[in-house]
């Protein structure tokens, strides 16, 4: 939303936000002292209490982020008369309707109830990958309607480095992974297939950011692996943390895998601002992970779950380094071309300037028809 500059965003939250970006405004549904709001608007998708919370000014368009909060705003875009925008980003793509009710979230049941409604009135439907198009396809979604945005990489912050920062905290040369302690994430995979590149490469290191509900159990292998001089477990870090050591590293790994529930990547972000930082990139083939590489030039796609094809690739990057280098300086010019979020939030304003003309043409013939 900063990055806009033909339209000015409203941000409506049910709750309100502690850190507020800059120069963005606000509209709480439940300000504090007023939680009895957030739950009656949860209950009901009160139109009221939205339009209440904009306090007088009057939205030309909605976006909702995520298709359950599209439901939530569906009653708010109809009083209003204005087009509703839906950008779908991973999870309610993929989940079917039996995972959305038994998670026991309200929002999630006002979405599967009123999803067909969403189908058939929302004015644009946009998905960060084709990987999640063609889930909402599989779906019922109508093919031409659901159309593939990007949200973008801000290559101005995501760039290579400028001097020798974070490499320092590593022996030499190090492998990155930035990813959640979920099962998604296939972080025990990348540790089984990193066993075998500490066996050929004794000085090579793997640092890991990140924390989550299996980071006992991920600690638990690394020690069975014999892999405590190797890797490191940074835990959860700072933005600015995170960019150093992704500008800094020979190459950054995501190796998400299926798990039960059927969950796979949307896109896989971390690979498109590690490609802005010119630095080699090594994915799963999982959901829409390949559509953030260029196979073979940016970096390599690897079957999911596939401890030697990842080894392989880990162990050519590390061996290269002239190699890999090439490949992230063309990784930087495919995030430029296709994921810089300036580029990408113009594309933005395009749709919305076009929906809120065209939705100021259809008021504008119906009151014609009714004189």
């Amino acid at each position: 939303m900063r990055h806009l500059r033909r339209v000015e965003p409203i941000v409506v939250t049910r709750n309100g936000i502690a850190q507020m970006p800059a120069g963005l405004n606000c509209a709480v549904i439940a300000p504090p002292g007023h939680k009895w709001r957030k739950h009656w608007f949860t209950a009901t998708r009160s139109a009221s209490l939205f339009l209440a919370a904009l306090q007088g000014r009057r939205p030309q368009l909605i976006h909702a982020h995520f298709g359950p909060d599209a439901v939530m705003a569906l009653p708010a875009a109809r009083r209003l008369n204005v087009p509703l925008v839906v950008t779908y980003h991973g999870y309610d793509a993929m989940f079917s309707d039996r995972q959305m009710l038994s998670d026991l979230v309200p929002t999630q049941w006002h979405y599967v109830l009123g999803r067909r409604q969403l189908m058939r009135e929302a004015a644009c439907i946009l998905v960060v990958s084709d990987f999640l198009r063609r889930q909402l396809i599989a779906r019922g979604f109508d093919e031409h309607r659901v159309r593939v945005h990007h949200i973008g990489v801000d290559t101005d912050l995501f760039k290579p480095p400028g001097d020798g920062g974070a490499d320092r905290l590593a022996q030499g040369r190090y492998v990155l992974n930035v990813a959640r302690h979920v099962d998604v994430k296939g972080i025990s995979v990348l540790l089984r297939a990193w066993r075998k590149v500490a066996d050929r490469h004794p000085d090579a290191q793997l640092l890991q950011v990140g924390s989550g509900p299996l980071t006992e159990s991920l600690l638990q292998l690394c020690n069975e692996l014999g892999l405590g001089q190797s890797v490191r477990f940074l835990g959860a870090q700072a933005h600015s943390r995170v960019i150093d050591l992704m500008q800094h590293a020979s190459a950054v790994v995501l190796c998400s895998l299926t798990p039960p529930s059927g969950q796979q990547e949307a896109l896989g972000i971390v690979l498109n601002e590690a490609s802005a930082c010119g630095v080699p990139v090594i994915g799963s083939r999982n959901g829409g992970i390949p559509e953030a590489i260029v196979d073979g030039e940016t970096g390599f796609v690897v079957p999911e779950n596939d401890c030697e094809a990842l080894t392989a690739r880990l162990c050519e990057l590390w061996q290269a380094p002239v190699k890999a280098r090439a490949m992230g300086l063309k990784g930087r010019e495919f995030v430029l071309k296709h994921f810089n979020i300036r580029v990408q939030s113009t594309h933005l304003e395009d749709i919305y300037l076009q929906l809120i003309q065209a939705g100021s043409h259809d008021r504008a013939m119906r009151v014609a028809s009714k004189s």
